[in-house]
């Protein structure tokens, strides 16, 4: 499978993304965390943004020096819930 470029994900449309989803090999342990990633991309642009904000903290946690992409999207996910201080934690650490 092909390497999925999570920052061209922002323009896709939801019908885009599932069908990204479901061209992703569940089994596969390496794809895990960019399953994820899309995933919690998908929450937001469906305004689930708790269930977003949770899937990038399972991505965060499984390794936190690997999850920049993970820290700009939850960053952007408490944003939108208005949580400002956590957000800019999260810019900060994406850019460490």
């Amino acid at each position: 499978m092909e390497t999925i470029d999570i920052y061209s994900l922002k323009d896709k449309n939801l019908f885009d993304l599932k069908v990204i989803l479901n061209n992703i090999d569940f089994e596969d342990e390496e794809n895990e965390e960019t399953l994820k990633v899309i995933q919690g991309i998908y929450f937001l642009k469906c305004d689930k943004v708790d269930e977003a904000i949770e899937l990038f903290t399972d991505v965060i946690e499984a390794d936190p020096y690997k999850s920049k992409d993970a820290y700009l999207k939850r960053a952007e996910a408490y944003m939108r819930k208005g949580d400002l201080e956590k957000a800019y934690d999260d810019y900060k650490k994406a850019l460490v």
